[in-house]
């Protein structure tokens, strides 16, 4: 078992304020599989591109608003029992941290 596999709670610090979602992934053979469930909404949506590389991660998301999909990167590290890194969409990048389910 990889130190990124399971679920893990992840707060997205926005300037809109945190925006809150469940990451539920493992690694096989480099590569990230899973979803995440947006916390508002309830809407799953696939780990794409999803890598990982030591302690350092990386996965591509398409999520729906009212403006249309909208792709978020996240790229982070993991430390033990936490997460922490950026969140980019095309709004701009923000800070992120998660802690496991």
């Amino acid at each position: 078992m990889a130190a990124i596999d399971g679920k893990w709670n992840i707060a997205v610090h926005t300037p809109f304020g945190d925006m809150k979602s469940v990451l539920d992934v493992k690694e096989v053979d480099g590569k990230l599989e899973g979803n995440v469930t947006d916390g508002m909404s309830g809407d799953v949506s696939p780990v794409e591109n999803g890598v990982i590389n030591g302690n350092e991660f990386s996965y591509e998301i398409n999520v729906k608003t009212p403006f249309g999909d909208m792709k978020n990167t996240l790229k982070g590290t993991v430390e033990g029992d936490a997460l922490k890194g950026k969140a980019g969409n095309p709004m701009g990048e923000s800070d992120f941290d998660a802690t496991r389910a």
